[in-house]
């Protein structure tokens, strides 16, 4: 899927159209004469009249780094990524701006790991939107254009080899500068406003370093809050330190998917689709629409499959306080796969009362953060109900 196709999606059924037009178009009214600028979005839980969830200007973080040349595709960028500190952060809160000197650079989220690359010149102004919709993807509009780049985003966890995990993650040990490396960031670029080039190199290394060895105490299953979710008949409680749920949904070439992930946990994913989505693209385990059981058999209703299901083999059964089942497998290679995959860690399949949107899977990519025990807490508060919007 392109860029521009996604962003289509998302301007349709992400209704606060303020902050996805402007995710849509170019910078206007920019006070620097060379760089980039742009907005970040972030997709919400609140739903409308329509059924769908808002897009709101939100925060992102870039990271951008001086090449030598033009990188020109993920692989180059995710070498790049993983051995040398970035040249720059930028702290992007709803809008930003900031000037660059001439020259080759990559820039990327460090939220999501997808990247682009630019070459800066004089008198060029890029504009780069940072759209968050569960994944996410950056929008790119050369200097003097009204319409997106039709090139792809670089997806760094899609490289083979890549530590990246999908949807965001801690910054990886690969990112933190290794002891034989200097931890000192080279010469900052020139920064304008928003930018925050001013913190030391060594306060910046002890922090990677810290989320890289994985100091963060694992989240248990206390203080738990409640969320709701209308359009899909599904509510549940899960603990306040993940942070706020984000809601999204997205036009396929057929069908629709949606999306739920929380702000401050992006390792832990609930995902579906219509079962008539297509995307011109291999499968994804998010690309589920629940469950069957027949003649003693589970099946994965995933696309792409047959309409009867892929049989797996069940893990657990985690029944809620109110019934509902959460079948617990591990995902096999799907479809489109390469012949070597090897399967994913353990994932959840639960059945929703909606036809629209029968069934989800929960996918937990950081088990150190969420123990298994605090993700059964989470799944035995399920509950599910015929959507009301």
């Amino acid at each position: 899927m392109t860029v521009v196709a996604l962003l289509s999606a998302g301007c349709v059924t992400l209704c606060n159209h303020r902050a996805c037009e402007a995710a849509s178009r170019p910078a206007t009214n920019v006070g620097i004469s060379r760089g980039i600028a742009g907005v970040a979005t972030n997709a919400g839980d609140a739903i409308d009249s329509f059924g769908c969830g808002y897009c709101d200007f939100g925060r992102a973080d870039l990271r951008v780094w001086r090449t030598a040349d033009l990188v020109a595709d993920a692989e180059a960028a995710l070498r790049i990524v993983q051995t040398t500190a970035p040249d720059l952060k930028i702290d992007i809160d709803e809008h930003y701006e900031q000037s660059l000197e001439p020259g080759d650079v990559l820039v990327c989220d460090s939220s999501d790991w997808t990247c682009t690359a630019l070459s800066i010149g004089e008198d060029t102004v890029y504009t780069v939107n940072v759209v968050h919709a569960l994944g996410g993807w950056m929008v790119v509009f050369a200097p003097g254009e009204k319409e997106p780049s039709t090139a792809d985003n670089f997806e760094l966890w899609r490289v083979p080899g890549s530590n990246l995990a999908p949807f965001g993650t801690r910054p990886p040990s690969a990112i933190a500068p290794s002891p034989a490396q200097p931890t000192a960031y080279p010469p900052p670029l020139q920064t304008s406003k928003s930018a925050d080039a001013t913190e030391g190199a060594a306060r910046e290394a002890a922090r990677a370093t810290a989320a890289a060895v994985g100091r963060d105490e694992p989240v248990g299953p206390g203080d738990m809050v409640h969320y709701s979710n209308p359009v899909l008949g599904l509510s549940f409680d899960y603990p306040r330190e993940l942070g706020e749920v984000r809601f999204g949904v997205w036009l396929g070439e057929t069908g629709e998917a949606w999306g739920l992930g929380f702000s401050r946990f992006d390792a832990l994913t609930l995902a579906g689709v219509s079962p008539d989505f297509s995307q011109g693209r291999g499968g994804m385990e998010e690309d589920t629409y629940g469950y069957a059981r027949d003649d003693g058999e589970t099946r994965w209703l995933t696309i792409p499959s047959s309409p009867s299901g892929m049989e797996v083999e069940v893990l657990e059964v985690i029944t809620s306080e109110s019934g509902v089942e959460s079948v617990v497998f591990r995902p096999p290679p799907l479809m489109g796969s390469t012949d070597d995959a090897t399967p994913g860690p353990p994932a959840s399949l639960i059945n929703l009362a909606g036809t629209h949107f029968p069934g989800l899977i929960v996918l937990s990519r950081d088990p150190a953060r969420l123990p298994a025990d605090t993700l059964r807490a989470i799944l035995r508060t399920i509950q599910v109900e015929p959507p009301s919007k």
